[in-house]
């Protein structure tokens, strides 16, 4: 499912920010 992989992706991306933000 899709679904799952985009929920995991999105608590990984939360915890680990694979783009880095400048200001």
């Amino acid at each position: 499912m899709a679904s799952r992989r985009m929920s995991t992706a999105l608590f990984v991306a939360s915890f680990m920010p694979t783009t880095p933000r400048l200001p």
